[in-house]
């Protein structure tokens, strides 16, 4: 049975800024690799089915995404937003800048990100236990701590009415 690919020519095709010039020698998992130039002059080597399926648009010139590089902008882990590369790796992984809900930043490894092992810039680490106890949110009271759990700092209140809850903190203040 012969199963070789339907051989496709994208010479003067564009995808994004890059323009596709010729095809190489070179292959990438039986797609062959074709060399596209950016608009900004760069030169990129890509293979069909990167170009097809738009997961690289420029030579990095634009996205700061290298070819290759898996592009994760806007994409979201936990509280965190990925907004562009570092250009620095981290055993083997891309370090990103990433912007928190809470208004922080932090650098994290791709691989942290989508593991889920960093999902905040570490305002979910350590909660303020000692700010929280005693205060009041509409009708309730905080009356102590009880932990994190599904990411989320848990607190026990009372409320006016006598009546006991724990209720969880996403951000910087208990959810009422």
């Amino acid at each position: 049975m012969n199963h070789s690919r339907k051989k496709i020519d994208l010479t003067g095709q564009r995808y994004g800024r890059l323009m596709v010039e010729a095809p190489t020698s070179l292959r990438k998992n039986g797609y062959i690799v074709w060399q596209c130039r950016c608009d900004c002059g760069g030169v990129v080597l890509l293979d069909t089915r990167c170009l097809q399926r738009g997961t690289v648009t420029d030579c990095g010139c634009v996205t700061k995404v290298k070819p290759g590089q898996r592009d994760i902008s806007g994409l979201r882990f936990g509280m965190l937003t990925a907004v562009e590369p570092t250009g620095e790796v981290l055993r083997g992984s891309a370090v990103w800048r990433c912007r928190c809900d809470c208004g922080g930043e932090v650098l994290a490894p791709l691989n942290q990100l989508t593991s889920g092992y960093r999902k905040s810039c570490g305002c979910l680490g350590h909660p303020p236990l000692k700010e929280y106890i005693g205060r009041r949110f509409g009708r309730l009271t905080v009356t102590g701590y009880t932990g994190k759990r599904s990411g989320m700092h848990r607190w026990r209140c009372i409320c006016d009415c006598g009546n006991e809850t724990v209720v969880g903190q996403t951000f910087d203040c208990p959810v009422k």
